[in-house]
């Protein structure tokens, strides 16, 4: 999947969906569970797109936690009232690229042995794959790392 940088000028959006939040957490270890109650609260009729945002979202937050000394975690969501699509963003202050050493290129480095068996390390891998669309823009006090989810389509019951 490609990965999609965005500008200052696309995230967070300009114009809002008719359903959004906008959440600003303290940077602490419960700030990843306050995010995931959020999503739950955004979707709760489909939880396919619930139980997906909720992984996600916790990994974007832990990485700013666990890996910035930002003290504020920013978590913007937004529904598209037309294709039922989930846009997520996290802000952090940190102006250091997401990716495994801050390069741009390094965005998603290949797992060598000695991250296979790391107990951390595959935020960024998990929402490559899980997601239908991830990227990152850069602002003047930070940056967002942001992705979108589009819901799976149900079995006929």
């Amino acid at each position: 999947m490609p990965v999609h940088h965005a500008t200052e000028q696309t995230f967070p959006p300009s114009a809002l969906f008719a359903s959004s939040a906008d959440v600003a957490l303290t940077s602490t270890p419960s700030s990843a569970a306050n995010a995931r109650r959020v999503v739950v609260a955004m979707v709760p009729e489909n939880r396919e797109l619930a139980d997906r945002g909720q992984l996600l979202l916790s990994e974007a937050v832990t990485n700013v936690v666990a890996h910035t000394d930002s003290k504020l975690v920013r978590v913007f969501l937004s529904i598209d009232d037309h294709s039922g699509a989930l846009l997520c963003g996290v802000f952090d202050t940190c102006a250091r690229v997401p990716g495994l050493s801050g390069k741009p290129q390094d965005i998603l480095a290949p797992v060598d042995e000695a991250t296979e068996v790391a107990e951390s390390g595959r935020g960024l891998a998990l929402i490559d794959s899980l997601s239908d669309a991830w990227g990152f823009a850069k602002v003047s006090d930070g940056k967002w790392l942001w992705f979108n989810l589009f819901p799976q389509s149900q079995p006929e019951a």
